[in-house]
C-alpha cells in the first residue's frame, strides 16, 4: 500500500504544483483587496443594494460582506468549491478509471497486490494531494493577512478550511464513485463537476428565490458554510459533508472489488438505463419542488402561534409572513412602508439613524444605521415611489406623533393605505422585516390563553411577560390556520443606541 501511495502521489506532482501555486497567489493577494473595501464601503453598499434580487443571494448579507470574515467568504471560500472542485472531479474520476482505460490497470493487477490495498493507497495519495493544495492556499492567505494587518489570525480560518476540505472530498468521492458506475472516466468527471457547478448556482438563487430551495436541499453546497465558519464554526456541516464523501468512497471501493476490469478502452453507454435514471431524477426533483413551493399548513391556532413566535424570535420574515392573515400582513407592511418613508425623509423613530434622541452617533451606531438603510432600500424597491409622494404629509404627521409619544408605534386606518403601494407583499415584508430587526428584537416569550374556536375562526388572549395583553383572532384559510397578529414594534436592540422600549399595543 505504501508503494502504491508513493507511486500515485508522484503522478500527482504536476497537478499539485500547478493548482497549489495558483491558489497560493490567489490567497496571498486577496487580503490586500480588503483595504479597498474599507475605503469604499459606502459605494460598495450602494452597488450591492442595486443588484437584482435574483443575484443578491450570491452576495449574502451586506454587513457580513463588509466584515473580514464575510469578505474572505465572498472572495475565497465561496468560489473554491468550484475552482478546486474541478481538480477534485478530475482526480477522483481518474484515480482508477484512467489506468483502466489506458490498459495499465490490468498489468498492475498482475502484481501481488490486492484490490483493497490498491484503492487504499491511491485514496491516501488523493487525500494528501488535496490537503497539500489547501495548505498552500492557507499559507498564502495567512501571509497576505499578516502583511496587510487584517483583523483575523490565520488560525481563525481553520474551521472554514476544514469545511472547504470536506466539500472538496465529497466532489472527489462522487467522481470516484461515478467512475466505477459509468462506462468512461469522462462521463464521471463531467457529471461530478456539473453537480458542483449546478449546486453553486441553485444554492445562490435559493437565497432569494424560494422556488429553488427544494432543489438546493438535494445538492451539496446547500450544506456548505465556507467562510461563515470563521465566525460560527459548524461541525455538523463539516461532518455531514465528510460523511457523504466517505459513503461515496465506500460505494466506489465496493464496486471496484466486485466488478470485472476492462483490458483497455471505454465501456459502452447504454441509453436505456440512463434514460430511466434521468426520468426518475426529474420526477423526484419535480415532486420535491412542487411540495416545497406549497405554503406551510398549520392544524390549530396553537400551531400557527408557535410558528409565528419562533419566526419573531429568529427574525425570520419569510416564515412569519406565511403565518399571518392578509389583514395582518397589510398592517405590518403599512408600518414598514411608513418606517421606510421616514428614513428616506432623513428622519425616523430610530435614534441610531438620525440621532433624534441622543444627539450623537458613535461608530457602532453608524454601522447599524448603514445596515438598516441598505436593507430598507432593498425593501422599498417594491414600493410605488410615485404614489408614495402623495402620502408625504401623512408620513411627516406620523413622524411628529412618534416623537411626541416617546416612540410608540400604532397604525391607523389612514396609514394602513400605505400597504396598497407595495408590490409582492410577502417579498417586501421579508426584506423590510430584515431591515427592521437590525435595531429591533422580539425577546419576550408570549403565550396564549383562553383559546376559543368556532368553525373557521378562533379567538385568544396574547399575554406578554411585561403584563401586556391583547385579544387576537385566528382564521382557517384553505385548511390552514393563520394568525391575525397586530403590528408589534418589538424592543430596541442593544446595538441600536436607543434605550426606549417599543411596547406592544394594549387594549
Amino acid at each position: 500500500m505504501i508503494a502504491t501511495f508513493r507511486y500515485t502521489f508522484r503522478r500527482f506532482r504536476g497537478g499539485i504544483l500547478g493548482w497549489g501555486i495558483a491558489v497560493f497567489f490567489i490567497g496571498f493577494i486577496t487580503p490586500g483587496l480588503y483595504t479597498f473595501v474599507e475605503q469604499q464601503e459606502e459605494q460598495l453598499r450602494e452597488l450591492i443594494t442595486s443588484l437584482p434580487d435574483a443575484f443578491s443571494g450570491f452576495v449574502g448579507d451586506v454587513d457580513h460582506v463588509m466584515s473580514p470574515a464575510g469578505f474572505l467568504h465572498a472572495r475565497i471560500f465561496q468560489l473554491m468549491p468550484i475552482i478546486l472542485g474541478i481538480y477534485a472531479s478530475l482526480l477522483g474520476s481518474g484515480l482508477l478509471a484512467s489506468d483502466e482505460e489506458s490498459g495499465r490497470l490490468d498489468l498492475i493487477m498482475a502484481y501481488p497486490v490486492s484490490r483493497g490495498r490498491l484503492i487504499a493507497g491511491r485514496l491516501l495519495a488523493m487525500l494528501a494531494a488535496l490537503l497539500f493544495i489547501l495548505l498552500l492556499l492557507w499559507s498564502g492567505l495567512g501571509l497576505g493577512m499578516v502583511s496587510t494587518g487584517m483583523k483575523l489570525s490565520p488560525w481563525q480560518l481553520a474551521p472554514a478550511f476544514l469545511n472547504l476540505f470536506s466539500v472538496i472530498l465529497l466532489t472527489a468521492g462522487l467522481a470516484l464513485m461515478l467512475s466505477m458506475l459509468m462506462p468512461a472516466r469522462r462521463y464521471a468527471g463531467t457529471t461530478a463537476g456539473m453537480v458542483i457547478v449546478v449546486s453553486f448556482f441553485v444554492t445562490g438563487f435559493a437565497g432569494t428565490l424560494e422556488a429553488f430551495v427544494p432543489l438546493a436541499k438535494m445538492l451539496p453546497l446547500w450544506y456548505y458554510v465556507g467562510g461563515h465558519a470563521i465566525d460560527k464554526p459548524s461541525s455538523s456541516s463539516t461532518l455531514g459533508l465528510s460523511g457523504a464523501a466517505a459513503l461515496f468512497t465506500a460505494i466506489a471501493a465496493w464496486r471496484f472489488r466486485a466488478r470485472d476490469i476492462r483490458v483497455a478502452g471505454e465501456g459502452v453507454l447504454r441509453w436505456q438505463p440512463l434514460a430511466a435514471v434521468s426520468a426518475s431524477l426529474v420526477t423526484v426533483i419535480g415532486i420535491a419542488t412542487y411540495y416545497g413551493l406549497q405554503p406551510p399548513r398549520y392544524g390549530s391556532p396553537q400551531d400557527v402561534f408557535t410558528a409565528a413566535s419562533r419566526a419573531l424570535q429568529k427574525h425570520d420574515g419569510a416564515a412569519l409572513a406565511e403565518c399571518l392573515t392578509e389583514e395582518s400582513l397589510e398592517e405590518w407592511n403599512a408600518a414598514f412602508v411608513l418606517y421606510g418613508a421616514m428614513v428616506e425623509l432623513q428622519s425616523g423613530p430610530d435614534s441610531s439613524l438620525m440621532s433624534m434622541w441622543s444627539g450623537k452617533i458613535d461608530e457602532q451606531q453608524l454601522k447599524t444605521a448603514l445596515s438598516t438603510v441598505t436593507k430598507l432600500k432593498l425593501a422599498m424597491a417594491h414600493v410605488d415611489k410615485d404614489r408614495l409622494k402623495d402620502f408625504e404629509p401623512l408620513v411627516r404627521s406620523a413622524m411628529a406623533g412618534i416623537v411626541l409619544t416617546g416612540g410608540e408605534v400604532t397604525i391607523n386606518d389612514e396609514q394602513r393605505k400605505l400597504a396598497g403601494l407595495v408590490n409582492e407583499p410577502k417579498v417586501f415584508f421579508a426584506k423590510a422585516f430584515d431591515a427592521w430587526t437590525v435595531t429591533r428584537s422580539y425577546r419576550q416569550n408570549w403565550r396564549l390563553e383562553d383559546v376559543e374556536a368556532s368553525g373557521d375562526t378562533a379567538t385568544a388572549r396574547l399575554l406578554g411577560e411585561d403584563g401586556g395583553s391583547r385579544k387576537i383572532a385566528f382564521h382557517r384559510i384553505a385548511g390552514s390556520w393563520r394568525i391575525e397578529l397586530p403590528f408589534l414594534p418589538g424592543e430596541a436592540a442593544a446595538n441600536s443606541g436607543n434605550d426606549k422600549s417599543f411596547r406592544p399595543p394594549r387594549e
